[in-house]
């Protein structure tokens, strides 16, 4: 006897009485575990979901736990009067708890990290465009603010790096004479600083993203200008103890290029720069990634655009063979930008590509992680104007199985390209003490949507094989609020007295077809077959005797 299913638990007594020699519990456990592994597999949870507060929600960064929880991090509220807005969910997009965060100033969440001591350390920026200061806090499991730290100069915090060593730094720029310059910090676990660096050259200089080798240099990415004050891609290394040992520029000649992350090569200690570059004629932007090796020389570069749209590399994920998931999209998130990721092989030709559709007029995602059996991506979408804050979790090659998005294939154009690089030493400038400062929490209820619509096409036909000159009636089981529904059933004529009866004249083989649509899946149908064939196929379709009805005289 074969036993083929976790729910064939009736046949488990009859197995055991022809295996005398096992007793029923060693019987029992390999099928449980086989029904565990089974049911972990096949209720791994994708999804596509939006958060709204507000008018204005914005996604910022993602962070995923051990159990599979996620912890999502941003903003709502208008321009210029903003709340940090953090909250956990489970695996299948569901809130555990969500809260608002505000020193009574416009604040923004830009990124979050769980810590050593099991708990989470947030990044933001508060305060006014004309005076931005970057702050620091941490948080506990349940969202409670344990501290608070903010930056005694004007900055804005960028990214978190944990290191090795213990501690983390914080990334970003800080404002002096008029100029901006690359910013990193180094902190404890209480939030004191170990040090700081603070560096720039003649123009605007900023970092973002870093990575840290097993010697414990960190390398940054950002944009840096000269001279003539149009910024550059930028690769700076930083030392163990904050010293800022060289910076190098790379340039294609176009009016702007920047790095906005980088990733290590898993085989090598090579680096990948991502970030975008556009052309003085203010053509579109385009993706830019660059190979480059520790001590800053390229490899290869190649630009990824699409047609008509700007599209520039926001961040990047290592994953083993030396591949690469990006997410892209317009990073001001401005009208027609197209939530992408992309995955790349070593030499960056394309894997896969696909753009998410929400069924809004714009999308960005601004995080990527790794998850099991797959990726989230975070970011925000903009429906009627509303933008929310926006979640997907897709499987390893980049689809959301199980689910009723349809992700389409984005339709990127690769070219190699040259850039020349500039060598040269940053200058340091002061450092600074952190203030403490009180933020104050508050528990919010978001309305939560499932992006992904069901599409339900369940329908039924009163008969499929049938006579020629005889009806079907079809009855619409599925409806779902939201999706555009069409029927067809060529080869038919409809009985215009008989709302869903389809009259069908000749022989043949003839299908009745629903298809719907919800906006983030193009289409998707339903068929069943008709089969129609002469009186003699089908002895017994009528009574003896009675006569075969034309139902298409009236």
């Amino acid at each position: 006897m074969k036993v083929n299913s976790c729910q064939s638990w009736a046949l488990l007594p009859i197995f055991v009485e022809n295996h005398e020699h096992m007793t029923q519990l060693q019987l029992l456990t390999p099928l449980l575990i086989a029904c565990f592994f089974t049911n972990r597999l096949s209720s791994q949870d994708y999804f596509q979901r939006t958060y709204n507060m507000g008018f204005s929600d914005k996604g910022f960064a993602v962070e995923s736990l051990p159990n599979g929880d996620i912890l999502l991090a941003g903003s709502t509220g208008p321009a210029g009067s903003e709340k940090m807005w953090i909250q956990k969910i489970n695996n299948q997009g569901n809130i555990l708890w969500s809260k608002t965060y505000s020193d009574n100033e416009a604040a923004i969440a830009r990124d979050i990290q769980k810590t050593t001591d099991g708990n989470f350390l947030v990044i933001y920026n508060t305060g006014a465009s004309a005076s931005i200061v970057g702050g620091w806090m941490k948080i506990s499991g349940n969202g409670d603010v344990i501290w608070v730290k903010t930056s005694s100069v004007f900055s804005a915090l960028h990214k978190i790096l944990p290191l090795a060593a213990g501690g983390y730094l914080l990334t970003g720029q800080t404002e002096s004479t008029s100029l901006l310059n690359a910013f990193a910090v180094k902190i404890n676990e209480n939030g004191d600083v170990a040090w700081s660096a603070n560096f720039g050259d003649a123009g605007d200089d900023s970092i973002g993203k870093c990575w840290e080798d097993d010697q414990g240099f960190i390398y940054c990415a950002g944009y840096s200008a000269d001279a003539d004050l149009n910024p550059d891609g930028l690769l700076t290394k930083i030392g163990p103890n904050g010293s800022v040992l060289w910076g190098r520029r790379y340039r294609t000649g176009n009016i702007i290029e920047e790095f906005s992350s980088l990733a290590p090569f898993a085989n090598s200690s090579d680096l990948l720069l991502a970030g975008h570059t556009i052309s003085p004629l203010f053509e579109y932007d385009k993706v830019w990634l660059i190979r480059v090796t520790s001590a800053g020389d390229i490899k290869w570069s190649r630009t990824y655009e699409l047609p008509d749209l700007d599209i520039a590399a926001i961040d990047v994920l290592s994953i083993p063979g030396d591949q690469f998931v990006i997410s892209a999209a317009n990073k001001d998130n401005s009208l027609g930008s197209k939530a992408v990721l992309m995955k790349i092989a070593q030499n960056g030709d394309l894997l896969w590509k696909y753009e998410y559709k929400t069924g809004g007029e714009r999308a960005i995602f601004r995080k990527v992680i790794p998850v099991n059996g797959g990726f989230v991506a975070a970011g925000s979408s903009v429906m009627n104007g509303d933008e929310d804050f926006y979640i997907t979790r897709v499987g390893t090659e980049g689809l959301i199985p199980l689910s009723e998005c349809c992700p389409a294939t984005a339709d990127l154009t690769v070219k190699d390209v040259s850039p020349v690089t500039e060598s040269f030493t940053p200058n340091a400038l002061g450092g600074f003490l952190p203030l403490n400062t009180l933020v104050g929490a508050a528990d919010v209820v978001p309305e939560v949507l499932d992006v992904c619509m069901p599409i339900d096409l369940d329908f039924s036909v009163s008969d499929s094989s049938i006579c020629p000159g005889n009806c079907i009636d079809i009855t619409l089981i599925g409806n779902t609020s939201g999706v555009i529904y069409s029927l067809s059933t060529p080869g038919g004529v409809s009985d215009t007295m008989t709302p869903g009866r389809v009259c069908y004249p000749d022989n043949g083989t003839f299908f009745v077809i629903r298809e719907g649509k919800n906006g983030v899946c193009d289409l998707k149908k339903k068929t069943i077959k008709i089969e129609v064939g002469t009186p003699d196929t089908y002895p017994n379709a009528f009574t003896p005797n009675e006569p075969l009805p034309d139902l298409f005289i009236r």
